[in-house]
């Protein structure tokens, strides 16, 4: 071969991502940022990772897994904002139901 077409066949490495160009590619496919930063708590990023090792590394967070997990999370943020609105009803109406009870 001559040396032109050695040229031609080497490739270019591919191009490797910090924590925060990992968080804002799973994000762009539906991760949120607390499930892409404790996913991405296994990746050694000095090692300065390409994007097949972050998806080898975070495979076992996704799928069926990180389902689960959003559907908890929506679950638990409803709950809270259920008892929100109770205690600020309750607050709402305390001070009337005290002066009711005593005219």
């Amino acid at each position: 071969m001559t040396p032109a077409l050695l040229l031609s066949v080497v490739e270019t490495p591919p191009p490797t991502f910090d924590k925060l160009e990992s968080i804002k590619l799973l994000e762009s496919h539906g991760w949120t940022k607390a499930d892409a930063m404790c996913s991405l708590e296994v990746i050694d990023f000095s090692a300065n990772p390409d994007e097949i090792t972050i998806r080898r590394a975070i495979s076992p967070f996704a799928g069926s897994e990180l389902t689960k997990r959003q559907r908890l999370q929506v679950a638990q943020k409803g709950l809270v904002t259920r008892k929100t609105r109770e205690i600020e009803l309750k607050d709402k109406y305390r001070p009337e139901i005290f002066y009711n009870m005593f005219p």
